[in-house]
């Protein structure tokens, strides 16, 4: 065996032990949040002094551990392409490509994942796809616990923030005031842009601005749906992809459905 293949052994052993590592460390983020969640629901219901909102109450404050979502997660491993040679979309760009084509047109429309690939460019099993929804849709879940951080914070800092029903108020300030945040601070093309001292403050400063007299101006609300309302569940059930590459178990696979926010508002960033 020569040098050279010696060497591209240790170098996929070595990608192997990386990517093994990062699962692991998803495991233990996955299950710090599931437990975050489960003395959520015990406080709560030890809390419980028999009154119809004493559970929702109790289960709105936030928790010593908060979710891994809240803290600033494990970047992902950065691979380097040229280990990876055989893995055919590197980028967005060579998919779209691929996908005019009349194989890619057509596999598209059989695998809406077609595009998630081994190192050896190989379309995934169902059963290791499965697993990849799975893990989304819990996170999808662990957004909602994010939500209800949000509204006990401001409620219990502010009281005016208590004097509603529904949670209505602080709903209708996230819609009319989040997109314009969020597009100065994280939808810019380049992925990392910064923006400027003066438009950060011009963001920061938007939620009050006082006139001459001390009087509050009006705001003009952004026209965002009302996408995360209360009564939007996020949704289990999704639909039936026609194929998702070499069946390990026989059970059916679904792809994702789209994100739960459909402004794009809490996934993108």
């Amino acid at each position: 065996m020569s040098i050279l293949q010696q060497q591209g052994i240790l170098q996929d052993n070595s990608n192997m032990y990386i990517n093994q590592i990062q699962v692991l460390k998803d495991m233990i983020n996955t299950l710090q949040s599931e437990n975050t969640a489960l003395m959520v629901g015990k406080t709560a219901i030890n809390s419980s002094d028999g009154g119809p909102d004493a559970v929702i109450n109790v289960a709105l404050q936030p928790t010593g551990q908060p979710s891994h979502l809240l803290r600033n997660p494990t970047p992902p491993p950065q691979c380097d392409r040229s280990a990876y040679p055989k893995v055919r979309f590197w980028t967005e760009k060579q998919f779209k490509e691929w996908k005019k084509t009349a194989e890619g047109t057509k596999k598209a429309e059989e695998n809406t994942t077609v595009y998630l690939e081994n190192e050896n460019s190989e379309q995934l099993c169902a059963e290791r796809a499965g697993k990849i929804m799975s893990m989304m849709r819990d996170i999808w879940h662990d957004l909602r616990i994010m939500k209800k951080v949000f509204r006990a914070k401001l409620a219990n800092t502010y009281t005016e923030l208590t004097l509603y029903k529904d949670s209505w108020k602080t709903n209708q300030l996230a819609k009319a005031n989040y997109p314009s945040w969020k597009q100065n601070w994280f939808t810019k093309k380049s992925g990392n842009a910064v923006p400027s001292k003066h438009k950060a403050a011009k963001v920061e400063t938007a939620d009050i601005i006082q006139g001459s007299e001390g009087k509050c101006r009006k705001m003009e609300p952004a026209d965002v749906p009302d996408s995360i309302d209360d009564n939007e569940e996020i949704k289990d059930k999704l639909p039936v992809n026609k194929g998702l590459g070499p069946s390990t178990g026989g059970a059916t696979q679904r792809s994702p459905s789209p994100s739960p926010d459909s402004a794009g508002k809490f996934y993108d960033h």
